[in-house]
Protein backbone atom coordinates (compact mmCIF):
# COMPACT_ATOMS: atom_id res chain seq x y z
CA UNK A 1 0.00 0.00 0.00
CA UNK A 2 1.18 3.48 -0.86
CA UNK A 3 1.08 5.15 2.55
CA UNK A 4 1.62 8.66 1.21
CA UNK A 5 -1.33 8.35 -1.21
CA UNK A 6 -3.52 7.07 1.63
CA UNK A 7 -2.54 10.06 3.78
CA UNK A 8 -3.36 12.43 0.93
CA UNK A 9 -6.81 10.92 0.69
CA UNK A 10 -7.31 11.25 4.45
CA UNK A 11 -6.12 14.87 4.54
CA UNK A 12 -8.37 15.78 1.62
CA UNK A 13 -11.41 14.22 3.32
CA UNK A 14 -10.70 16.14 6.53
CA UNK A 15 -10.17 19.43 4.68
CA UNK A 16 -13.37 18.92 2.72
CA UNK A 17 -15.44 18.29 5.82
CA UNK A 18 -13.95 21.34 7.62
CA UNK A 19 -14.46 23.82 4.78
CA UNK A 20 -17.60 25.84 5.57
CA UNK A 21 -18.17 26.47 1.86
CA UNK A 22 -18.50 22.73 1.28
CA UNK A 23 -20.91 21.78 4.05
CA UNK A 24 -23.06 19.89 1.54
CA UNK A 25 -20.24 17.38 0.95
CA UNK A 26 -19.18 17.06 4.60
CA UNK A 27 -21.37 14.15 5.68
CA UNK A 28 -21.64 12.58 2.25
CA UNK A 29 -17.93 11.90 1.77
CA UNK A 30 -17.78 9.95 5.02
CA UNK A 31 -20.29 7.44 3.64
CA UNK A 32 -17.69 6.08 1.22
CA UNK A 33 -14.76 3.89 2.16
CA UNK A 34 -11.47 4.65 0.40
CA UNK A 35 -9.59 1.70 -1.06
CA UNK A 36 -6.35 1.55 -3.04
CA UNK A 37 -6.59 -0.16 -6.42
CA UNK A 38 -3.59 -0.12 -8.77
CA UNK A 39 -5.44 -1.78 -11.65
CA UNK A 40 -7.54 1.29 -12.49
CA UNK A 41 -6.04 4.37 -14.17
CA UNK A 42 -7.49 7.05 -11.89
CA UNK A 43 -10.46 6.50 -9.55
CA UNK A 44 -13.91 4.96 -9.54
CA UNK A 45 -16.84 4.46 -7.21
CA UNK A 46 -19.76 2.23 -6.42
CA UNK A 47 -22.31 3.03 -3.75
CA UNK A 48 -20.06 2.04 -0.83
CA UNK A 49 -16.40 2.33 -1.88
CA UNK A 50 -14.21 4.84 -3.69
CA UNK A 51 -11.23 3.11 -5.29
CA UNK A 52 -8.17 5.05 -6.37
CA UNK A 53 -4.89 4.50 -8.15
CA UNK A 54 -2.13 5.72 -5.77
CA UNK A 55 0.06 6.96 -8.62
CA UNK A 56 -2.81 9.09 -9.88
CA UNK A 57 -3.40 10.52 -6.41
CA UNK A 58 0.29 11.40 -6.09
CA UNK A 59 0.17 13.20 -9.47
CA UNK A 60 -2.56 15.60 -8.29
CA UNK A 61 -2.12 18.80 -6.29
CA UNK A 62 -3.82 18.63 -2.85
CA UNK A 63 -6.77 20.83 -3.89
CA UNK A 64 -7.52 18.52 -6.83
CA UNK A 65 -7.64 15.50 -4.51
CA UNK A 66 -10.47 17.29 -2.67
CA UNK A 67 -12.28 17.78 -5.99
CA UNK A 68 -11.75 14.13 -6.89
CA UNK A 69 -13.30 12.91 -3.63
CA UNK A 70 -16.25 15.25 -3.99
CA UNK A 71 -16.74 14.13 -7.60
CA UNK A 72 -16.77 10.44 -6.74
CA UNK A 73 -19.13 11.05 -3.82
CA UNK A 74 -21.67 12.80 -6.02
CA UNK A 75 -22.25 9.75 -8.24
CA UNK A 76 -24.09 7.72 -5.58
CA UNK A 77 -25.38 10.89 -3.92
CA UNK A 78 -27.25 11.81 -7.10
CA UNK A 79 -28.44 8.25 -7.54
CA UNK A 80 -26.57 7.64 -10.79
CA UNK A 81 -25.92 3.94 -10.07
CA UNK A 82 -29.66 3.32 -9.71
CA UNK A 83 -30.59 5.52 -12.66
CA UNK A 84 -28.44 3.57 -15.13
CA UNK A 85 -31.50 1.54 -16.24
CA UNK A 86 -29.83 -0.53 -18.93
CA UNK A 87 -28.05 2.38 -20.63
CA UNK A 88 -24.54 2.15 -22.01
CA UNK A 89 -22.25 2.37 -18.96
CA UNK A 90 -19.55 4.48 -20.57
CA UNK A 91 -21.90 7.03 -22.12
CA UNK A 92 -24.04 7.37 -19.01
CA UNK A 93 -20.95 7.77 -16.83
CA UNK A 94 -19.76 10.56 -19.13
CA UNK A 95 -23.18 12.21 -18.91
CA UNK A 96 -23.08 11.96 -15.12
CA UNK A 97 -19.61 13.53 -15.14
CA UNK A 98 -20.88 16.53 -17.09
CA UNK A 99 -23.63 17.06 -14.51
CA UNK A 100 -21.38 16.60 -11.47
CA UNK A 101 -18.52 18.74 -12.75
CA UNK A 102 -20.87 21.65 -13.35
CA UNK A 103 -22.05 21.40 -9.76
CA UNK A 104 -18.49 21.21 -8.40
CA UNK A 105 -17.43 24.24 -10.40
CA UNK A 106 -20.50 26.09 -9.12
CA UNK A 107 -19.39 25.22 -5.57
CA UNK A 108 -15.96 26.76 -6.14
CA UNK A 109 -13.91 23.56 -6.42
CA UNK A 110 -10.97 23.61 -8.85
CA UNK A 111 -11.22 21.42 -11.97
CA UNK A 112 -9.50 18.08 -12.36
CA UNK A 113 -7.16 17.53 -15.34
CA UNK A 114 -9.13 16.86 -18.55
CA UNK A 115 -12.51 16.72 -16.87
CA UNK A 116 -15.74 16.76 -18.82
CA UNK A 117 -17.34 20.19 -18.63
CA UNK A 118 -19.78 21.92 -20.98
CA UNK A 119 -21.97 24.80 -19.87
CA UNK A 120 -24.71 23.87 -22.34
CA UNK A 121 -25.51 20.92 -20.06
CA UNK A 122 -26.00 23.06 -16.96
CA UNK A 123 -29.32 22.31 -15.33
CA UNK A 124 -29.83 19.06 -17.22
CA UNK A 125 -30.24 15.62 -15.71
CA UNK A 126 -27.76 12.85 -16.48
CA UNK A 127 -30.48 11.14 -18.53
CA UNK A 128 -30.98 14.21 -20.72
CA UNK A 129 -27.22 14.68 -21.25
CA UNK A 130 -26.95 10.96 -22.07
CA UNK A 131 -29.54 11.25 -24.85
CA UNK A 132 -27.69 14.21 -26.36
CA UNK A 133 -24.32 12.45 -26.21
CA UNK A 134 -25.74 9.33 -27.86
CA UNK A 135 -27.41 11.40 -30.57
CA UNK A 136 -24.20 13.34 -31.23
CA UNK A 137 -22.24 10.09 -31.37
CA UNK A 138 -24.68 8.63 -33.90
CA UNK A 139 -24.48 11.77 -36.04
CA UNK A 140 -20.69 11.65 -35.96
CA UNK A 141 -20.74 7.99 -36.97
CA UNK A 142 -23.07 8.79 -39.88
CA UNK A 143 -20.70 11.53 -41.04
CA UNK A 144 -17.76 9.15 -40.86
CA UNK A 145 -19.69 6.52 -42.81
CA UNK A 146 -20.58 9.10 -45.46
CA UNK A 147 -16.93 10.16 -45.74
CA UNK A 148 -15.89 6.53 -46.00
CA UNK A 149 -18.36 5.88 -48.83
CA UNK A 150 -17.29 9.03 -50.63
CA UNK A 151 -13.61 8.07 -50.36
CA UNK A 152 -14.38 4.58 -51.59
CA UNK A 153 -16.21 6.00 -54.60
CA UNK A 154 -13.22 8.16 -55.53
CA UNK A 155 -10.81 5.23 -55.56
CA UNK A 156 -10.04 3.74 -58.98
CA UNK A 157 -9.35 0.35 -57.51
CA UNK A 158 -9.44 -1.08 -54.00
CA UNK A 159 -6.20 -1.01 -52.05
CA UNK A 160 -5.32 -3.05 -48.99
CA UNK A 161 -4.45 -1.02 -45.90
CA UNK A 162 -0.81 -0.79 -44.99
CA UNK A 163 0.32 -2.52 -41.79
CA UNK A 164 0.65 0.88 -40.10
CA UNK A 165 -2.99 1.82 -40.72
CA UNK A 166 -6.03 0.91 -38.67
CA UNK A 167 -7.60 -2.31 -39.91
CA UNK A 168 -10.89 -0.52 -40.64
CA UNK A 169 -9.09 2.08 -42.76
CA UNK A 170 -10.63 4.91 -40.70
CA UNK A 171 -8.11 6.71 -38.51
CA UNK A 172 -9.39 8.81 -35.66
CA UNK A 173 -10.54 12.17 -37.06
CA UNK A 174 -9.07 14.31 -34.32
CA UNK A 175 -6.34 12.00 -33.16
CA UNK A 176 -7.72 12.08 -29.65
CA UNK A 177 -6.44 9.08 -27.73
CA UNK A 178 -7.35 10.37 -24.33
CA UNK A 179 -9.31 7.81 -22.46
CA UNK A 180 -11.66 8.53 -19.66
CA UNK A 181 -12.77 7.01 -16.43
CA UNK A 182 -15.14 8.09 -13.75
CA UNK A 183 -13.10 11.04 -12.57
CA UNK A 184 -10.85 12.34 -15.32
CA UNK A 185 -12.52 11.63 -18.60
CA UNK A 186 -11.61 13.79 -21.48
CA UNK A 187 -11.59 17.54 -21.56
CA UNK A 188 -9.98 20.54 -19.94
CA UNK A 189 -11.99 23.14 -21.82
CA UNK A 190 -15.65 24.02 -22.00
CA UNK A 191 -16.74 21.25 -24.34
CA UNK A 192 -15.60 18.06 -25.97
CA UNK A 193 -15.71 17.64 -29.72
CA UNK A 194 -19.26 17.17 -30.96
CA UNK A 195 -20.37 13.59 -30.71
CA UNK A 196 -17.53 12.38 -28.51
CA UNK A 197 -18.67 9.91 -25.88
CA UNK A 198 -15.46 9.15 -23.98
CA UNK A 199 -14.83 5.51 -23.17
CA UNK A 200 -15.13 4.84 -19.47
CA UNK A 201 -14.66 1.79 -17.34
CA UNK A 202 -17.94 0.34 -16.03
CA UNK A 203 -17.69 2.00 -12.63
CA UNK A 204 -21.45 2.29 -12.17
CA UNK A 205 -22.19 -1.33 -13.00
CA UNK A 206 -20.67 -2.62 -9.79
CA UNK A 207 -22.92 -0.36 -7.76
CA UNK A 208 -25.97 -2.23 -8.98
CA UNK A 209 -24.61 -5.42 -7.48
CA UNK A 210 -24.12 -3.94 -4.01
CA UNK A 211 -26.83 -3.76 -1.37
CA UNK A 212 -24.70 -2.35 1.46
CA UNK A 213 -25.96 1.18 0.86
CA UNK A 214 -29.39 1.54 -0.70
CA UNK A 215 -30.80 4.28 -2.86
CA UNK A 216 -33.05 5.35 -0.01
CA UNK A 217 -30.03 5.62 2.32
CA UNK A 218 -28.35 8.02 -0.07
CA UNK A 219 -31.55 10.02 -0.60
CA UNK A 220 -31.84 10.51 3.15
CA UNK A 221 -28.18 11.52 3.34
CA UNK A 222 -28.59 14.04 0.51
CA UNK A 223 -31.63 15.56 2.22
CA UNK A 224 -29.65 15.97 5.45
CA UNK A 225 -26.66 17.43 3.60
CA UNK A 226 -28.87 19.89 1.72
CA UNK A 227 -30.53 21.04 4.96
CA UNK A 228 -27.14 21.56 6.62
CA UNK A 229 -25.79 23.55 3.67
CA UNK A 230 -29.01 25.54 3.42
CA UNK A 231 -28.77 26.48 7.10
CA UNK A 232 -25.16 27.54 6.59
CA UNK A 233 -26.12 29.60 3.55
CA UNK A 234 -23.74 27.71 1.27
CA UNK A 235 -26.14 25.67 -0.87
CA UNK A 236 -25.66 26.84 -4.46
CA UNK A 237 -28.56 27.03 -6.90
CA UNK A 238 -27.35 24.00 -8.85
CA UNK A 239 -26.91 21.97 -5.66
CA UNK A 240 -30.39 23.02 -4.50
CA UNK A 241 -31.89 21.91 -7.80
CA UNK A 242 -30.19 18.56 -7.87
CA UNK A 243 -30.86 17.88 -4.20
CA UNK A 244 -34.55 18.29 -4.98
CA UNK A 245 -34.17 16.08 -8.03
CA UNK A 246 -32.69 13.28 -5.94
CA UNK A 247 -34.95 13.46 -2.91
CA UNK A 248 -38.30 14.00 -4.61
CA UNK A 249 -40.40 10.97 -5.49
CA UNK A 250 -40.19 10.23 -9.17
CA UNK A 251 -43.47 10.24 -11.05
CA UNK A 252 -44.15 7.45 -13.51
CA UNK A 253 -45.14 9.86 -16.25
CA UNK A 254 -45.93 7.10 -18.70
CA UNK A 255 -48.51 5.63 -16.34
CA UNK A 256 -49.88 9.11 -15.60
CA UNK A 257 -50.26 9.81 -19.32
CA UNK A 258 -52.10 6.52 -19.80
CA UNK A 259 -54.39 7.24 -16.85
CA UNK A 260 -55.18 10.76 -18.09
CA UNK A 261 -56.25 9.54 -21.52
CA UNK A 262 -58.28 6.67 -20.11
CA UNK A 263 -60.05 9.00 -17.67
CA UNK A 264 -60.95 11.32 -20.54
CA UNK A 265 -62.35 8.34 -22.45
CA UNK A 266 -64.44 7.24 -19.47
CA UNK A 267 -65.76 10.79 -19.08
CA UNK A 268 -66.99 10.87 -22.68
CA UNK A 269 -70.64 10.21 -21.77
CA UNK A 270 -73.86 12.16 -22.20
CA UNK A 271 -77.14 12.20 -20.21
CA UNK A 272 -79.11 13.54 -23.15
CA UNK A 273 -79.44 10.05 -24.62
CA UNK A 274 -79.97 7.37 -21.95
CA UNK A 275 -78.17 4.07 -22.36
CA UNK A 276 -80.49 1.52 -23.96
CA UNK A 277 -78.59 -1.22 -22.18
CA UNK A 278 -79.91 -0.18 -18.75
CA UNK A 279 -83.43 1.19 -19.60
CA UNK A 280 -85.12 -2.30 -19.56
CA UNK A 281 -83.88 -2.62 -15.96
CA UNK A 282 -85.48 0.69 -15.04
CA UNK A 283 -82.10 2.41 -14.75
CA UNK A 284 -81.51 5.84 -16.28
CA UNK A 285 -77.76 5.81 -17.18
CA UNK A 286 -75.70 7.97 -19.55
CA UNK A 287 -74.56 6.62 -22.89
CA UNK A 288 -71.38 7.13 -24.85
CA UNK A 289 -71.51 10.09 -27.23
CA UNK A 290 -70.01 7.92 -29.94
CA UNK A 291 -68.15 4.68 -30.37
CA UNK A 292 -64.98 6.71 -30.72
CA UNK A 293 -63.57 9.53 -28.66
CA UNK A 294 -63.50 13.02 -30.15
CA UNK A 295 -60.12 14.08 -31.52
CA UNK A 296 -57.09 14.57 -29.28
CA UNK A 297 -54.66 17.43 -29.87
CA UNK A 298 -50.97 16.79 -29.15
CA UNK A 299 -48.86 19.97 -29.06
CA UNK A 300 -45.05 19.98 -29.23
CA UNK A 301 -43.08 22.94 -27.93
CA UNK A 302 -40.39 23.30 -30.61
CA UNK A 303 -38.65 26.30 -29.06
CA UNK A 304 -36.07 24.24 -27.21
CA UNK A 305 -33.80 21.37 -28.22
CA UNK A 306 -35.75 18.13 -28.35
CA UNK A 307 -33.68 15.16 -29.51
CA UNK A 308 -34.93 12.62 -32.03
CA UNK A 309 -34.81 9.97 -29.34
CA UNK A 310 -37.02 12.05 -27.06
CA UNK A 311 -39.50 12.66 -29.87
CA UNK A 312 -39.57 8.96 -30.62
CA UNK A 313 -40.20 8.22 -26.95
CA UNK A 314 -43.02 10.77 -26.74
CA UNK A 315 -44.65 9.39 -29.91
CA UNK A 316 -44.43 5.84 -28.61
CA UNK A 317 -46.10 6.79 -25.32
CA UNK A 318 -48.82 8.81 -27.05
CA UNK A 319 -49.55 5.85 -29.35
CA UNK A 320 -49.64 3.50 -26.39
CA UNK A 321 -52.02 5.78 -24.50
CA UNK A 322 -54.50 6.29 -27.35
CA UNK A 323 -54.53 2.72 -28.68
CA UNK A 324 -57.05 1.64 -26.06
CA UNK A 325 -59.43 4.57 -26.52
CA UNK A 326 -59.39 5.03 -30.34
CA UNK A 327 -60.01 8.77 -30.79
CA UNK A 328 -61.47 9.84 -34.13
CA UNK A 329 -58.13 11.39 -35.00
CA UNK A 330 -55.02 12.90 -33.46
CA UNK A 331 -53.96 16.41 -34.42
CA UNK A 332 -50.26 17.11 -33.83
CA UNK A 333 -49.34 20.79 -33.63
CA UNK A 334 -45.77 22.17 -33.57
CA UNK A 335 -45.48 25.60 -31.98
CA UNK A 336 -42.80 28.05 -30.82
CA UNK A 337 -44.11 31.65 -30.84
CA UNK A 338 -46.69 30.57 -33.44
CA UNK A 339 -48.01 27.36 -34.92
CA UNK A 340 -45.35 26.28 -37.39
CA UNK A 341 -46.90 23.07 -38.69
CA UNK A 342 -49.66 20.58 -38.01
CA UNK A 343 -50.32 16.96 -38.93
CA UNK A 344 -53.43 14.81 -38.66
CA UNK A 345 -53.47 11.08 -37.95
CA UNK A 346 -56.70 9.18 -38.46
CA UNK A 347 -57.98 6.50 -36.08
CA UNK A 348 -55.67 3.50 -36.15
CA UNK A 349 -52.70 5.38 -37.66
CA UNK A 350 -49.45 5.53 -35.72
CA UNK A 351 -48.48 9.01 -34.58
CA UNK A 352 -45.05 10.16 -35.76
CA UNK A 353 -43.48 13.45 -34.71
CA UNK A 354 -41.70 15.72 -37.20
CA UNK A 355 -40.85 19.02 -35.43
CA UNK A 356 -40.95 22.42 -37.12
CA UNK A 357 -39.86 25.72 -35.60
CA UNK A 358 -37.12 26.76 -33.21
CA UNK A 359 -37.90 30.30 -32.07
CA UNK A 360 -39.25 31.57 -28.75
CA UNK A 361 -42.17 30.16 -26.76
CA UNK A 362 -45.92 30.90 -26.58
CA UNK A 363 -48.67 28.45 -25.71
CA UNK A 364 -51.78 30.46 -26.61
CA UNK A 365 -51.32 30.04 -30.40
CA UNK A 366 -52.15 26.34 -30.04
CA UNK A 367 -55.42 27.16 -28.29
CA UNK A 368 -56.20 29.73 -30.99
CA UNK A 369 -55.42 27.17 -33.69
CA UNK A 370 -57.78 24.62 -32.13
CA UNK A 371 -60.57 27.20 -32.05
CA UNK A 372 -59.89 28.40 -35.61
CA UNK A 373 -60.04 24.81 -36.90
CA UNK A 374 -63.40 24.27 -35.22
CA UNK A 375 -62.04 21.27 -33.34
CA UNK A 376 -63.73 20.17 -30.14
CA UNK A 377 -61.01 17.93 -28.70
CA UNK A 378 -61.40 15.40 -25.95
CA UNK A 379 -58.13 16.77 -24.55
CA UNK A 380 -54.96 18.70 -25.31
CA UNK A 381 -51.62 17.07 -24.42
CA UNK A 382 -48.72 19.57 -24.51
CA UNK A 383 -45.05 18.48 -24.38
CA UNK A 384 -42.93 21.42 -23.19
CA UNK A 385 -40.43 22.71 -20.63
CA UNK A 386 -43.07 25.29 -19.51
CA UNK A 387 -40.62 28.20 -19.86
CA UNK A 388 -43.25 30.71 -20.92
CA UNK A 389 -45.87 32.95 -19.30
CA UNK A 390 -48.24 33.13 -22.28
CA UNK A 391 -50.66 30.32 -21.47
CA UNK A 392 -53.77 32.00 -22.83
CA UNK A 393 -57.19 31.50 -21.23
CA UNK A 394 -58.01 28.08 -19.85
CA UNK A 395 -59.94 26.12 -22.49
CA UNK A 396 -63.09 24.14 -21.79
CA UNK A 397 -61.43 20.85 -22.70
CA UNK A 398 -58.98 19.05 -20.34
CA UNK A 399 -55.32 19.99 -20.71
CA UNK A 400 -52.30 17.89 -19.79
CA UNK A 401 -48.86 19.51 -19.61
CA UNK A 402 -46.01 17.00 -19.96
CA UNK A 403 -43.01 19.03 -18.82
CA UNK A 404 -39.29 18.34 -18.94
CA UNK A 405 -38.74 20.82 -16.09
CA UNK A 406 -40.26 19.49 -12.88
CA UNK A 407 -39.74 22.84 -11.13
CA UNK A 408 -42.50 24.49 -13.15
CA UNK A 409 -46.27 24.03 -13.11
CA UNK A 410 -48.88 25.30 -15.57
CA UNK A 411 -51.54 27.69 -14.20
CA UNK A 412 -54.34 25.33 -15.26
CA UNK A 413 -54.84 21.75 -16.31
CA UNK A 414 -52.74 18.83 -15.06
CA UNK A 415 -48.93 19.09 -14.99
CA UNK A 416 -46.84 15.91 -15.07
CA UNK A 417 -43.01 16.03 -15.00
CA UNK A 418 -41.25 13.77 -17.49
CA UNK A 419 -38.66 11.96 -15.40
CA UNK A 420 -36.83 8.66 -15.67
CA UNK A 421 -38.36 5.87 -13.60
Amino acid sequence: MNEEARKRIQRARVQLTLDKRLVFFASLVLRLKAEECSTIPTACVDNVTMRYNPDFIMSLPPESVITLIAHETMHPALGHPWRLSGRDHGAFNAAADYVINGMLEDSGLPPLPHWLRDRKYDGMSAERVYEELIEQSEEKQEEQNAKSKQSAGECQEPQAPSPEEDTDGQPDDDGDTRGGDDSAPDNSGDATAAGDVPPTEPTLQDALESSDASEQDWKAAVAEAANAARAAGTLSLSMERFAEDVTQTRVNWRAELQQFVQCIAKADYTWYRPSSRYLPRGLFMPSLRSEQMPPIVVAIDTSGSVSNKELGMYAAEVNSAIDAVTPERVHVVYCDTRVQHDETFEAGEQVELHPHGGGGTRFSPVLEWVEAQGIQPAALIYFTDLWCSDFGSEPEYPTLWMTTDKRRTAPYGVTIPITEV
